[in-house]
């Protein structure tokens, strides 16, 4: 009962009332159930990890989604919030990206990086997303190895 409420409402207003206010923290309940598989979903690697699949004479550039950790801070609130909006209203994916360069020649893994912190959404070309800074780091990387054999 509702301390108070017989004084301006009757039985069957304060019954009412309840009920409403028991239905109305179930759906929040549900909506926020909902919402948190939907942001875990989010973060892990999807049932299709491969994101892209590039051949370039005999090296091969793979980027699939990553089973890492992101450095979304609460601390950072816009960041956190155009990411949050962008999970349960458009459908994004904040997935970390391995990117691994390998020489199908000798059937060997070259070198590999991983692009975190990136927001990504469906069906969005992969220029959109791509970080070219760590290609550059995993080149080099396979430079350096390849200059040392």
């Amino acid at each position: 009962r509702l301390p108070y409420a017989q004084e301006w409402l009757t039985a069957a207003e304060c019954d009412d009332l309840l009920a409403f206010l028991k239905a109305s923290l179930t759906q929040i309940t549900e909506i926020i159930h909902r919402d948190t598989k939907r942001i875990a979903a989010a973060l892990k690697p999807s049932v299709t990890p491969r994101l892209m699949d590039r051949r370039i004479g005999d090296w091969r550039l793979l980027a699939d989604e990553y089973d890492h950790d992101n450095w979304l801070d609460e601390d950072e609130t816009d960041r956190l919030d155009k990411v949050l909006d962008a999970i349960l209203i458009r459908d994004a994916r904040f997935c970390p990206v391995l990117l691994t360069l390998v020489n199908e020649r000798e059937e060997t893994i070259r070198s590999a990086g991983v692009i975190t912190d990136q927001l990504r959404f469906t069906d969005t070309p992969v220029r959109r997303w791509f970080d070219r800074r760590v290609l550059r780091v995993v080149v080099r990387e396979a430079r350096d190895i390849r200059t040392q054999d």
